[in-house]
């Protein structure tokens, strides 16, 4: 990458020092340049002309932006339609919050097709997708095991502060983990001892119950 960056700088240089000469000597100019690229063709500004199909994915971007706008508009609607007027900006942040990112999916998910298949995704557009993905995974994992059920506890329970109604949450939250917890430690183990589990293939087996529970939890919600 650096020696990448070193031929670009000294193409850039080479068009700089010779960009006011005559047409003949800007035409050779570009020539070096080209050289010192690797033979691939350069701009008026010294960097290298994208390749057909090598260039920004310019229009699944514009794809993205315009079904993420799609994507939050249904959630406001639907949430304006459904939700309970006595509802805490709290409770319909998190929930609007929670909604946007299971359903940008929806925009994700062609785009990185689209990028895979056509073999066009710059080092940047990767990159981006990469932190779009990170974003989208790791929010819904929070929303879905912390934020969504101490909001759900918070408002059942019956303290009279907020530092108690949220101790009261966590305290339940940790309770429900821990049973649950504790009956997937003993399933795995009975499955162990009576061969119908191997260990190389828990991981997998603890993918889909995962998975499996946080379908579960979305669609009681819902």
């Amino acid at each position: 990458m650096r020696k990448e960056t070193r031929k670009i700088m000294h193409a850039r240089k080479i068009m700089h020092l010779d960009a006011l000469g005559p047409p003949r000597h800007r035409q050779i100019a570009r020539q070096r340049a080209a050289c010192c690229t690797g033979g691939s063709k350069v701009d008026r500004s010294g960097f290298p002309e994208e390749a057909p199909g090598q260039g920004p994915l310019r229009a699944m971007w514009v794809f993205y932006s315009v079904s993420m706008g799609l994507v939050l508009g249904i959630v406001i609607s639907m949430i304006s339609r459904y939700a309970a007027p006595k509802v805490s900006i709290l409770t319909l942040g998190v929930t609007t919050v929670a909604w946007l990112m299971s359903l940008s999916v929806l925009a994700l998910v062609p785009l990185d097709v689209w990028a895979a298949l056509s073999g066009g995704a710059s080092a940047r557009d990767e990159q981006v997708l990469g932190v779009l993905w990170t974003v989208s995974y790791w929010s819904t994992q929070g929303l879905t095991w912390a934020a969504i059920p101490v909001l759900q506890y918070y408002s059942l329970s019956g303290a009279f502060t907020i530092f108690g109604r949220l101790r009261h949450a966590l305290f339940r939250l940790w309770v429900f983990y821990a049973v649950v917890l504790a009956l997937c430690v003993a399933g795995v183990l009975v499955a162990l001892g009576s061969g119908r589990l191997r260990l190389r293939t828990l991981p997998t087996l603890l993918i889909t119950l995962s998975n499996t529970y946080g379908l579960i939890c979305i669609i009681v919600a819902l």
